[in-house]
């Protein structure tokens, strides 16, 4: 089962959200534009403490951050 990033548990709370979805689409349209900001987030943070730990203990096997986000989310 994959997880749900922050982003997409609000957008899929409003988009349930009638009466938002009728008079204000474009709320939707704005959030959904953070997706790309938010994935790219997950795999810098990712790398980044994959970098730091290479000398430790890396307890997960993920080659990058893109393969951990599309793995995870």
């Amino acid at each position: 089962m994959k997880k749900e990033t922050s982003i997409e548990i609000i957008l899929r709370l409003l988009s349930s959200h009638y009466k938002l979805n009728k008079e204000c689409p474009e709320v939707i349209e704005v959030i959904e534009s953070y997706l790309e900001i938010e994935r790219l987030q997950i795999q810098d943070a990712f790398n980044d403490g994959y970098s730091l730990g290479k000398n430790g203990h890396i307890l997960e096997n993920y080659d990058n951050g893109k393969e951990y986000f599309n793995q995870i989310y």
